[in-house]
C-alpha cells in the first residue's frame, strides 16, 4: 500500500480509528443508536461521496468494515441499531452495485432450521419458567463481551445454564487480561486457529484468523504467522498441538520436558508449568468446540466468506439398525435399571464387558473434507512437516485406543476432580474454578424431560454418554456392571455420534445427520428427541472429550520435573 496517496491513507486511518471507537460504544443499547448514526455519517460522508476513491479505500471498506456492519445488521440485539445497519448495508451495497445480503434471519445451522431453534427455548420456557429469558440474558452478554453473537452460541443457548459457565472459561482463555503476560491476546487467538486447523474446522479457523490479525501488535508479520513462520514460542507447541487432538493418551512427562528446556534465543523465554497449562488448555478448549461446530452443522457468519458444509447426503448409506432402536429411551432406562439391578446381584461380569459396542466404525467424510478444502485455505504450516521430516513421531490422524501400544489408564490411577483439579488450581485457581464449573454444570444439566416426557430421570442416561465418551478417549472407568449393559442406552447411532465428536470431528456433521434425522424427514428420528435433547447429548460428548484431554495432559504435567 505504499503507492497510495498519502491524503487518501490519512483518510484510512481516520476511518478505521473512528469505526473502532465507535464499534466499542455498540456493546451498550444506551450509546449504540447514536454510535451507529455516526457510523453511516463516516460512510456516507468519507465513502460513498467520493465518487474516485482510490481503491484501496474500497479495500476498506468493502474487506474489512462492510462485513461487521452486514453482521451487525443481522445478530445485534438492539433492534434500532440493527434497523439503522441495515438501511446502510442497502445503501452501500446498492453504490456499489453489489447484491444486497439477506440479512432478516441469518441462518444457525446447515442442518436444523431457525424456527426449530426458537420452538426449543419456547418449549424449554413452558417447562421450566424463565427459562427464555435466561436465553436472551446470555445472548445480551455474549455482545456486549465480543460486539458478535456467533451462530455458535445462540445453538449453544439453547441451554443457557451451560452457555454461562463456557463462556466464562471461553473468554478467560482468549480475552482475560490477566494471562497477557502469559500470552497476548493475539497469540491466544493464534493458538485457538492452530487447534481448529488440526481439524480443518474452517467455522473456527476463519473466526479466530481474523481476531488475530485485528489484535495483532504493528510489529507482528501475521501473514509470515499464517504461513508457517513461527515465533519460538509458538513452534514449540506444533506436536503437542497434534497429539492432543489426535493421540493425547500418549502424552508423557519426557515430550513436555523436551519442550521446557528449550529456550528462545532471541527473547531468553523459557516454557513454565503455567506457561504450559494455560496454552494446553486453549488448544483443548479448541479441539473439544470443533465437535460441537460440526455436529450441529454451525452455518457460516454473515462476515466470513461461505466455505462448503461438510454435510455429506447419506440417501446412499443405509443406516444399521440395532434391535433396540424400537424402544423408546423411556423404556431402556427401564431396562437398564433392571439389568444393573439384576448384576449387582451377580459377580458374572465378563472381562471384556469395556469393549461392548467401542468398535463402532467411523464412516469416512472425505468427500466432503476436499469440497472444504477447495474453498478455504487450510493451515499445515511446514514446521509441522519438518517435525515429519525429521523422523518425529507426529499423528495426524485417529487411531482407535486399542490400537495404540500404551498402557490404558484407569480412572481410579488419575481422575479430573481428585488429581486434575488441584493440579491446575495449584498453577490458576481461576482456571482451575472455571473448568470445574463447566464439567459440572453439564454433567448435572436436566429438565427432567426426554423428548415429550416428563418426570424423566436422565442421570444414567447422561453419565453413559460420559463414560462411552471416556472410554474411546482411552480413560477406563471403574463401573464394569454399569459399562456391560451400557448398549441399552445408547443406541449405535448416538454412540458413533459421540464416537465422532470425541475422535473425528470432522465425521460429526454427517454421524449427526443419521443420529437425528431420517433422509427427507425433518423430524428427530432417535427416541423421538427433541432438539434441545440432541444438542444436550452433543454437549456432553464435547465436554467428555475435554476431559479426557486434559486428564491425559495433566498426568503428563504432574510427572514433569521442573
Amino acid at each position: 500500500m505504499a503507492d497510495i496517496d498519502p491524503d487518501v491513507r490519512d483518510l484510512m486511518e481516520h476511518v478505521t480509528e473512528v469505526w473502532y471507537e465507535e464499534l466499542q460504544r455498540l456493546r451498550f443499547e444506551e450509546e449504540s443508536v447514536e454510535a451507529a448514526h455516526t457510523v453511516r455519517r463516516l460512510i456516507e460522508s468519507d465513502w460513498l461521496s467520493l465518487a474516485n476513491v482510490p481503491s484501496a479505500l474500497d479495500i476498506l471498506f468493502l474487506k474489512r468494515l462492510l462485513p461487521q456492519v452486514v453482521r451487525l445488521a443481522g445478530t445485534c440485539p438492539y433492534p434500532l441499531t440493527r434497523a439503522i445497519c441495515t438501511e446502510l448495508v442497502n445503501t452501500v451495497c446498492t453504490a456499489k452495485e453489489l447484491p444486497v445480503p439477506n440479512v432478516a434471519e441469518p441462518r444457525i445451522s446447515y442442518l436444523f432450521d431457525n424456527a426449530k431453534v426458537e420452538e426449543e427455548i419456547d418449549f424449554l420456557d413452558q417447562h421450566s419458567p424463565g427459562h427464555k429469558a435466561k436465553v436472551e440474558k446470555e445472548i445480551l452478554e455474549s455482545f456486549k463481551s465480543d460486539l458478535r453473537v456467533s451462530n455458535m452460541t445462540r445453538m449453544m443457548a439453547v441451554h443457557p445454564d451451560f452457555l454461562k459457565c463456557f463462556r466464562q472459561s471461553h473468554n478467560f482463555l482468549v480475552g482475560d487480561s490477566t494471562l497477557d503476560g502469559l500470552f497476548t491476546r493475539s497469540e491466544r487467538h493464534f493458538l485457538a486457529f492452530m487447534a481448529a486447523s488440526r481439524y480443518k474446522c474452517a467455522y473456527l479457523m476463519d473466526i479466530h484468523k481474523q481476531a488475530f490479525i485485528d489484535s495483532a501488535p504493528p510489529f507482528v508479520d501475521t501473514d509470515a504467522w499464517l504461513q508457517g513462520k513461527l515465533p519460538f514460542k509458538l513452534r514449540s507447541l506444533l506436536a503437542l498441538n497434534c497429539f492432543l487432538a489426535f493421540r493425547p493418551m500418549l502424552i508423557t512427562a519426557e515430550m513436555l520436558e523436551e519442550i521446557c528446556t528449550e529456550q528462545d534465543e532471541d527473547t531468553g523465554f523459557r516454557w513454565t508449568k503455567r506457561h504450559l497449562l494455560i496454552a494446553a488448555t486453549i488448544l483443548i478448549h479448541f479441539h473439544s468446540l470443533c465437535g460441537f461446530v460440526f455436529a450441529m452443522s454451525i452455518h457460516h457468519e454473515l462476515d466470513m466468506p461461505e466455505y462448503a458444509s461438510t454435510l455429506v447426503a447419506v440417501e446412499d448409506t443405509p443406516i444399521v439398525r440395532s434391535p433396540e432402536e424400537g424402544t423408546s429411551l423411556k423404556e431402556r432406562l427401564q431396562l437398564f435399571q433392571k439389568a444393573l439391578a439384576e448384576s449387582a446381584q451377580s459377580d458374572d461380569v465378563s472381562a471384556d464387558a469395556f469393549d461392548l459396542g467401542i468398535d463402532e466404525p467411523l464412516r469416512d467424510v472425505s468427500s466432503g473434507v476436499a469440497a472444504l478444502e477447495e474453498t478455504f485455505e487450510l493451515f499445515n504450516p511446514p514446521a509441522v512437516k519438518e517435525l515429519e521430516s525429521e523422523g518425529a513421531a507426529v499423528p495426524t490422524h485417529h487411531m482407535d485406543v486399542d490400537d495404540v501400544r500404551t498402557r490404558k489408564l484407569k480412572q481410579s490411577e488419575f481422575s479430573w476432580a481428585d488429581d486434575g483439579f488441584p493440579i491446575v488450581s495449584e498453577l490458576d485457581d481461576t482456571l482451575a474454578r472455571h473448568l470445574a464449573d463447566e464439567l459440572e454444570t453439564i454433567g448435572s444439566l436436566t429438565y427432567q424431560t426426554v423428548g415429550t416426557y416428563k418426570g424423566q430421570d436422565t442421570s444414567l442416561f447422561r453419565s453413559a454418554l460420559r463414560l462411552y465418551c471416556l472410554r474411546v478417549s482411552g480413560v477406563y472407568p471403574e463401573e464394569p456392571a454399569f459399562f456391560h449393559h451400557i448398549n441399552l442406552l445408547l443406541l449405535r447411532p448416538i454412540k458413533l455420534l459421540c464416537k465422532s465428536i470425541v475422535c473425528s470431528p470432522p465425521n460429526a456433521s454427517r454421524a449427526a445427520l443419521q443420529a437425528f434425522l431420517q433422509p427427507g424427514e425433518v423430524a428427530s428420528k432417535a427416541d423421538d428427541l427433541r432438539l434441545n435433547d440432541q444438542i444436550h447429548i452433543v454437549l456432553l460428548a464435547m465436554e467428555a472429550k475435554k476431559e479426557a484431554q486434559l486428564v491425559f495432559f495433566l498426568r503428563a504435567l504432574r510427572d514433569l520435573a521442573l
